[in-house]
């Protein structure tokens, strides 16, 4: 197909969905990259806070001049354990979010892909038919008009040859027009054009 030649449906669909699809994708990425960004600054806020809490334990024990307790000791643990369960429940949400995400445009994807399959199935189907009926139809009118032609040449032989009526004269040339050459040639043209094409404009 050259540049001047439209597009089929088919084919601005195909590129309709693929511009679609890269841009979503390139939404994706970016988002990834958001979301890698996101997650770094997390970690080191963390390792931040970690540190500021390690600082402050350790100059409340220098301002105490003593030792932590163990009683101190087993509360600081405590906490530490319940903020690291904290952290990783928050990202377990986090991670279920994105993977949620990630499934149903997945999911999605593969819905619209079926539809199009089955809608393409049922279009081919169609076109199939109707690109055999009017081969069949073109084959049979050519066929019926090459015999009425040449029947209204016979005719027309046979009233110059015993001199009939100027009546059936008229008939016969009505018959041995060229438009309706002209008519069976059109129809076989866009048959052929179309069935070169796979598609009808």
């Amino acid at each position: 197909m050259t540049d001047s030649e439209p597009r089929s449906e088919r084919e601005q669909t195909d590129e309709s969905l693929r511009l679609e699809r890269e841009h979503s994708d390139n939404a994706l990425e970016q988002l990834a990259a958001i979301d890698a960004t996101a997650d770094d600054v997390i970690n080191r806020a963390r390792e931040r806070a970690d540190m500021l809490v390690a600082r402050a334990r350790a100059q409340t024990d220098r301002d105490a001049l003593a030792q932590p307790s163990a009683a101190l000791k087993k509360s600081r643990a405590l906490e530490d354990r319940i903020l690291e369960g904290e952290r990783l429940a928050a990202d377990h949400v986090l991670q279920d979010e994105r993977a949620e995400h990630a499934a149903l445009l997945s999911h999605e994807r593969n819905e619209t892909d079926k539809d199009l399959s089955e809608e393409r199935a049922r279009s081919d189907s169609a076109l199939g038919k109707r690109d055999d009926f009017m081969g069949v139809v073109s084959h049979d009118l050519l066929n019926m008009l090459n015999a009425v032609v040449g029947v209204s040449a016979l005719i027309e032989k046979e009233v110059l040859q015993h001199d009939h009526v100027e009546r059936v004269l008229a008939h016969a040339r009505a018959f041995n027009e060229p438009d309706l050459a002209c008519v069976v040639s059109s129809a076989i043209w866009w048959t052929l054009r179309a069935s070169k094409r796979g598609c009808w404009p």
